[in-house]
């Protein structure tokens, strides 16, 4: 196999999840992060992640994944790695391309295998402001108010201004022909100043 076919393996591992254990160097592992509230007007996606777990084997080898990809034995397969390992090491680490670079403790992705992980990217999102109701319920209390207020004063205004009642004993079907009607009062009385 060759060393691009050995990087696509690891990718597609990484990508679906999996944990990989490369032998003699360390583990592979991926991580979730949930969304997480950034500030008052910014919330953090979630994210995928892959952290470096040195000298821990964990998950699958990659030597077991090359065997099956490859359809050969263990021992191919470890001569395989083995060629792929002195390949990918450089000064300070370990580089995969397309899959990201390994430095002493830590692991840095590649925008490839970034991108498939995370397909929303990084960027916050912004919240928005959520507006409380009590002015809202405070505009209608306040009509309501009003609207009671009004209905009060035009009924005192209209029970002031009713006529007088005419006295019991001043009926027209009482009355004999021609006789005086009684006299308003002089001055009537202004209830609204």
């Amino acid at each position: 196999m060759m060393q691009d076919e050995v990087n696509k393996i690891v990718f597609n591992a990484l990508a679906d999840g999996r944990e990989i254990w490369f032998p003699g160097v360390g583990s592979l592992v991926p991580e979730f992060r949930s969304a997480w509230r950034a500030s008052a007007r910014q919330l953090e996606r979630p994210s995928r992640r892959i952290a470096f777990l040195l000298s821990e084997q964990r998950g699958v080898s990659v030597i077991d994944l090359i065997a099956r990809a490859g359809a050969c034995d263990v021992a191919a397969a470890e001569d395989i790695y083995s060629r792929w390992l002195d390949k990918a090491r450089v000064e300070d680490g370990i580089s995969i391309p397309g899959v990201g670079e390994l430095n002493h403790r830590y692991f840095r992705l590649d925008s490839q295998l970034d991108a498939v992980l995370n397909p929303l990217g990084h960027d916050p999102l912004p919240l928005k402001r959520r507006y409380s109701r009590l002015p809202l319920y405070l505009g209608i209390a306040l009509f309501c108010t009003a609207a009671v207020g009004c209905g009060c004063r035009s009924w005192a205004i209209l029970k002031s201004r009713r006529s007088f009642p005419l006295p019991r004993s001043f009926h027209p079907s009482r009355q004999e022909p021609g006789a005086k009607l009684p006299k308003p009062p002089e001055v009537m009385p202004n209830p609204v100043r």
